[in-house]
């Protein structure tokens, strides 16, 4: 059974938060291969975060890059390039794992050879659901189609349609294989992946225990400095406009996208 993995982590603008993940990191009942850390914050600001590296107790396994912004997409391709296990766990810089079996319950699904792609939850509010379900769309009967719906909503495990990349894993060489993240993206690059995962003939499979607390923090990432023109310019953010539905249309079933509007 393998264990060896790529933990990936691509921060900006965000080291207290990120400070507070890295510690966590040494509760985990197994611990990655190596960390990577994809940086595109101010670099004046990262001299204390990288004093902070520097005294960590798992500072040898620590893989430091420093890029210029050019959005989470990119920062993550960029880690996969180096990595060096064929698992991978990507996890966002404002998560609290909040569980200490985390990771291995991620490569006890990565050691299925029936699951190429794993995602977590989140908890970011006490209402939250995870949506995107797929159900079993061979059966012609509309009703059925949506009371296994219903049904298969309460089990822990199911396929999804798209992804969240704040908390998921999967195996390195299906994340090549489909092209990993469109860096032409902003926020809904995840959104790509998994609609490219389908494609492909890969399926995300949805994994609600495991959850993760998403602070959603209101400065720093992606989001805050989308807002600057020169980066703008750098990736476009996603607007579902009718492009965007002509291209499920062209994947999916009327009733597969009803379900995921749903």
């Amino acid at each position: 059974m393998e264990k060896k993995f790529s933990l990936i982590i691509p921060t900006l603008d965000r080291y207290e938060y990120l400070k507070n993940l890295l510690l966590e990191i040494t509760t985990q009942t197994i611990l990655p291969d190596e960390i990577i850390i994809v940086d595109q914050s101010n670099i004046e600001d990262s001299k204390l975060f990288l004093e902070f590296l520097y005294n960590y107790d798992l500072k040898r396994i620590i893989k430091y890059l420093k890029i210029d912004p050019q959005g989470s997409g990119r920062a993550r391709n960029i880690a996969v390039s180096i990595a060096l296990n064929e698992y991978l766990l990507f996890i966002d810089d404002d998560i609290e794992l909040r569980s200490n079996t985390i990771f291995a319950s991620y490569i006890e699904h990565l050691n299925n050879e029936r699951i190429d792609i794993i995602e977590g939850a989140y908890l970011d509010h006490p209402n939250r659901k995870i949506e995107r379900f797929v159900p079993d769309f061979k059966h012609p009967n509309v009703i059925f189609t949506f009371l296994s719906t219903y049904f298969n909503k309460q089990r822990n495990l199911r396929p999804v349609i798209g992804l969240c990349a704040g908390n998921f894993a999967c195996k390195k060489s299906v994340f090549v294989d489909v092209g990993g993240f469109d860096q032409r993206y902003g926020q809904s690059d995840d959104i790509d992946f998994g609609l490219r995962v389908w494609k492909f003939g890969y399926i995300i499979i949805n994994d609600k225990s495991l959850r993760v607390f998403h602070f959603k923090a209101k400065s720093g990432g992606l989001r805050a400095k989308s807002e600057e023109v020169g980066f703008k310019q750098k990736i476009q953010k996603f607007k579902p406009n009718k492009y965007f539905f002509a291209f499920y249309f062209k994947h999916f079933s009327f009733t597969q996208i009803c379900v995921y509007i749903y």
